[in-house]
């Protein structure tokens, strides 16, 4: 075996060694966060960030669609690390109706106004879905779901766009890999599918 054999197969090893220590450190510190979440309090959560009352209007007019009854507390922080770019959240506290949507601020500072309806519109959909939608396979439903009514409030182009641009935030070497091993690619390709569906539907 000549030394660009040898070389090529050392390369090879390195890099399924380099893929078996990546997806072990994604696994701990997925393990991590969800105890991290696990543990989340109401006070905690809002000790991590800002409330927000730039979006009351659009809101207001959500919940009106939606006929959500509950309280929206907009909450403004470095919350990516746990819950991504952003998340709705209701505790289990029958003496507690508010819903905080959570958004991580330096996703959200990049964001232009449309692009905030986009994700507040998404996110409040999930309002209406029920506790255990994000379970199992039904997941990726909830999420076309949430993508429809954004995609009604702008179009199905802003939320393709949006989408991408959520995608193309994890474009570095490590990230990348990163991304692949935890991010859902079928459920990205379901819900784009979806969107470019709706594009072609006659506008009503």
């Amino acid at each position: 075996m000549n030394r660009r054999a040898w070389g090529l197969i050392r390369f090879f090893v390195f890099l399924l060694a380099l893929s078996i220590a990546v997806t072990y450190m994604v696994a701990e510190r997925q393990v991590a966060i969800q105890k991290e979440k696990g543990q989340m309090t109401k006070e905690r959560l809002l000790a991590m960030g800002n409330i927000s009352f730039a979006h009351e209007n659009l809101i207001n007019d959500i919940k009106m669609d939606l006929s959500l009854n509950q309280e929206i507390l907009v909450l403004l922080g470095h919350y990516g690390h746990l819950f991504g770019e952003a998340a709705l959240i209701k505790f289990n506290d029958p003496d507690n109706n508010t819903y905080y949507l959570v958004m991580d601020i330096l996703f959200y500072s990049t964001l232009t106004e449309g692009e905030k309806t986009i994700l507040i519109s998404h996110e409040l959909k999930h309002a209406t879905h029920p506790p255990e939608a994000w379970l199992g396979k039904e997941a990726v439903k909830y999420q076309m779901d949430a993508d429809t009514y954004a995609a009604k409030r702008t179009s199905p182009e802003a939320v393709i766009d949006l989408l991408e641009k959520i995608k193309g935030r994890f474009q570095f070497p490590i990230t990348l890999l990163i991304r692949i091993l935890i991010r859902n690619s079928e459920e990205y390709d379901a819900r784009m599918t979806n969107l470019k569906n709706l594009q072609s539907l006659p506008e009503q």
